[in-house]
C-alpha cells in the first residue's frame, strides 16, 4: 500500500509539471517512512528466525 502511495505521489508530481519543493518534501518523507518500515520488518523477521532456531535447538514444542 505504501509503495502505491509513493507511486501516486510521483505521478501527481510529474503531471503537475512544477518543481514544487513541497511535493518533493512530502515524497521524500514518505520514502523515508517506507524505508524505515521496511527496515523494521526485516529486523522483526530476523528476530523471529533467531527465536525459531533457538526453539528448534532446544526442541521445545507448542503442539
Amino acid at each position: 500500500m505504501q509503495n502505491y502511495q509513493s507511486f501516486t505521489l510521483q505521478c501527481q508530481y510529474k503531471i503537475s509539471g512544477k518543481n514544487n519543493s513541497l511535493s518533493n518534501t512530502i515524497f521524500e518523507k514518505q520514502k523515508q517512512r517506507n524505508e524505515l518500515a521496511t527496515q523494521e520488518v526485516e529486523d522483526a523477521l530476523a528476530f523471529i528466525n533467531k527465536l525459531k532456531n533457538i526453539l528448534e535447538e532446544t526442541r521445545v514444542s507448542f503442539y
